[in-house]
Formats: structure tokens, sequence, C-alpha cells
């Protein structure tokens, strides 16, 4: 269907022009229009066989062709203080965004400017396409503050997706809680209409456990106290590809058709030689000079890719889920502000003040201070280092001397050699710590990093 194009236009506001000041006696021939005109009166309309006060019928058509001139210039309504809105209308806010109501709002309850109260109004983003809470895996991360990525369990600020976290809100209004079993743990959960499962805060460090047990936790968290939410968890899908790589060590192998051909060097001699060379030699290896390759002809790799000099290396490419969460708020230190928590949080808050986390997240912490017995280096009597790393200096000997750290010396040893015993003395060191070791005799001194670093 071909929709025609519009041919008529408003030509002006209806008595833009009319005084507004009306005096005792009006005059006849001049417009007046009556800016005090009560809704009643307009409600009520133009009785039948009564000749009604033109500056009132003026102000009606004022205000009627004047939403009328705003709708046809910008093609929706601007905001006004004047208009109650219910949950759901659209209006164009005075920086030129379309935005829709989360709550009804106007002069019957309380009117909020669009454009300053992003808790009552979201921001509509024309020709969006995805729906809220769309999901889809992607082989990269997405720089994009509409997607958030869901496997860094973070949470989420209300404040920011307000139309994410409203609806979430809406989902477990009215409805009662259910439970169900998942792997090794109980789950209680609101099952909204629209299929979504939500549970409240209490539940997090079960969706963290259930989530180790099984790879997927597909239920949304809603902190209604802190305005946050935080997004289902699924184990990463992957997939192999291969990547095509130049160079595994050998000569790079060609052929014109008749016969395999090789890049070789033999000495300060480079040629292509299709003799006692050959290909899929290593580089450099020592051989007969041959004859160059015939003229005219192109030259084409091998398809031998393990002698090629080419080789197509498999990798496993991890793929990352993300949320659609809808529009988000237009200060763009806000924007960007749950972006980042979703770029540089893992699976426990930054935040540690706040943290609550699961009994394996605090095995896991507990073990980043155990020494890395495994890494052990060993260190040489009275000289001095540069810790590269967080770890353990462990001395070891008889004797009296100082191990000084970072500028600071303390005495060991302690222990002449007819006790026949050693002393031993373990020290923290910082990365980037000065230390020198003592002169002790039958030294055993060591360095043992942390496993966390």
């Amino acid at each position: 269907m071909t929709i025609p194009n519009r041919t008529v236009s408003i030509t002006g506001i209806f008595a833009a022009d009319a005084n507004t000041t009306i005096p005792a006696n009006p005059v006849s021939g001049i417009s007046y229009r009556d800016t005090a005109m009560t809704g009643t009166i307009v409600r009520e309309g133009w009785p039948f066989k009564t000749i009604v006060d033109s500056s009132k019928f003026n102000q009606a058509m004022f205000e009627y062709s004047s939403v009328t001139a705003q709708f046809e210039k910008y093609g929706f309504l601007p905001w006004s203080n004047l208009t109650d809105y219910v949950k759901g209308s659209v209006c164009l806010g005075s920086n030129g965004i379309l935005y829709q109501a989360l709550q009804d709002t106007g002069p019957a309850t309380t009117p909020y400017d669009p454009t300053t109260n992003r808790s009552v109004w979201t921001q509509i983003i024309l020709g969006n396409t995805n729906e809220l809470f769309d999901f889809k895996w992607e082989d990269h991360e997405l720089i994009r503050q509409d997607w958030l990525r869901a496997d860094t369990f973070s949470w989420h600020s209300g404040t920011y997706y307000t139309r994410a976290y409203q609806h979430l809100v809406d989902d477990i209004d009215g409805i009662t809680p259910t439970t169900e079993t998942v792997g090794s743990y109980t789950v209680t959960y609101y099952k909204a209409t629209d299929g979504h499962k939500i549970v409240l805060p209490n539940m997090e460090e079960t969706l963290q456990n259930i989530f180790t047990e099984t790879g997927t936790a597909w239920y949304y968290i809603l902190d209604t106290t802190n305005t946050r939410f935080k997004l289902p968890l699924g184990l990463y899908n992957s997939y192999s590809k291969n990547i095509p790589v130049v160079g595994n060590g050998k000569a790079l192998g060609i052929t014109e058709g008749q016969s395999n051909l090789a890049f070789y060097r033999d000495g300060t001699v480079y040629a292509i030689n299709a003799k006692t060379v050959g290909y899929g030699k290593n580089i450099g290896s020592s051989a007969n000079s041959g004859s160059n390759a015939t003229n005219n002809k192109a030259m084409g790799v091998v398809s031998d890719p393990n002698n090629s000099g080419l080789i197509a290396k498999s990798q496993t490419i991890p793929m990352y889920l993300y949320f659609y969460i809808g529009e988000y708020t237009e200060t763009a230190t806000e924007q960007t502000a749950s972006l980042n928590v979703t770029l540089f949080n893992g699976k426990v808050d930054l935040d540690f003040n706040n943290m609550n986390p699961s009994a394996n997240a605090k095995s896991t912490i507990r073990s980043w201070g155990m020494p890395d017995y495994a890494s052990t280096v060993s260190r040489s009597n009275n000289t001095q280092y540069t810790a590269d790393t967080d770890g353990y200096l462990v001395i070891c000997g008889w004797g009296n001397s100082d191990v000084i750290i970072d500028g600071i010396s303390f005495r060991v040893g302690g222990r002449g050699q007819n006790y026949e015993a050693y002393d031993t003395s373990v020290w923290l060191i910082q990365k980037g710590t000065v230390y020198t070791t003592p002169s002790l005799s039958n030294s055993q001194h060591k360095f043992i990093p942390l496993k966390g670093v």
C-alpha cells in the first residue's frame, strides 16, 4: 500500500495574535482570547442555540491548533507538566530524545521531567528490533551499554537500566514464590507470566553453587533494597576453528604443477630447487644446488600442510553470553558505569566490603595467599634481590648476620657452629621489595611465590 504525501499543513495557530487582555467593554471587530477559560467550559461545549463568547472559542481553538502544530512539527508531542501521562505513554523530551513512562506521572500525581527523572522515564531507541532480555552468544566481547555480559555475575544498577529493572519489579508483583530443585540445591523463585524466573538476593550463593555444579543458573536476581539486578548465568560455550599461521619452521613448499619445489638456502646461495632439497626441509639445511624453476610458471603452495611452511592452527574460541537490557541513561558517566562493571568484574564483586562470596569463592581466595612450592627458587648468601612477585623469603643457616629488607636490618641466625643446629625464619616479601640475604654458614635460602600471583 502506498500512502500519499500530505498536501495540507497548518497555516498558523488559531487566534495566536488575539488580545489576551480583555477589557470591561470589548471593542467590536477586535479578536480576544480568554486564557483563564476552564476545562469545564471546553467539556460542556457550545450550547444549543446560544451565542458563544468568541474569546472562549478562540482560546479553545488556540489550544487544539497549538498541540496539533507541535505534533506536525516534531512527529511526537513534547512533554508538558500539564499532562497526566499513564504508564507506557510516550513523549518527546526537551533534549530531542523520546521517552516512555515507567509509571503514572503528571499533575494528578507528580509531574516528572523525563530529561531529569530517569527512574520515571526511560529512553526509547528508534529502529531497535531487540526485545528486552533477548540473549545471544558472541565469540567476542561487546563494547555496548545495551547488551550486558552475564557470566561476570555482576550487579547492574536499576538507576542506569531503569526499563530492565522496572520490568523485573513488575514481573514479581502479585506472584507467589515457588521452589524447585536443581542438582543438589533448592531454589525459591518467582515465576513471572512472561516465563522469567526471578529470585531475591538471599538466593545469590545458591545460584553460584548451582552454576558451579551444573554450568547453568538461569535465574534473574532482583534486589529492590539497593535498586539493582543480576542476569542469568550460562556456562561458556566454545567452538574450534582453524586460524592460518605463517611459519612452521619448514622451507616453504611450492609447486609449478609438475614438481614439488622449495625455497632453500645453501651457504650464501638462495634458490628454488626441485631436486635434493625438496619441500618440508628445515630452513637453512645444507643441500646441493639445483636448477631454478622453469620460467613463466605460476607458483602455488603445496597441498601438504605439514610441509608447506604454512599451517592452520586449531584454536578454541570462547562464547560469551549477553542479554539485551534495553535503554540506558544518557549521561555519559552513567552510561559506562555498568559496562565497566561487566568488563572488569569477575564472579565476585569489586567492592569487597559488600561481597557475599560462595564457599568455592572463599576457598579460591584463601588459596591465593598460600605458597606455590613448585615455583620455589634458591637465593644465594649475602646477595641483593628485587622481588618480581609477592611471596615468602625463607632464611636458613647458622651464624650471626642480618637480612636487609628495604634498607632495614634484622638479625638472624644466632646459633654458633657448636650447637649443631640451624635457624630458620620466614619473611613476607611484597613485589618490588629490595632485600639482601644474610651471610650464614651452610645456608639454604629460598624464595617461594604466592599462588595468587
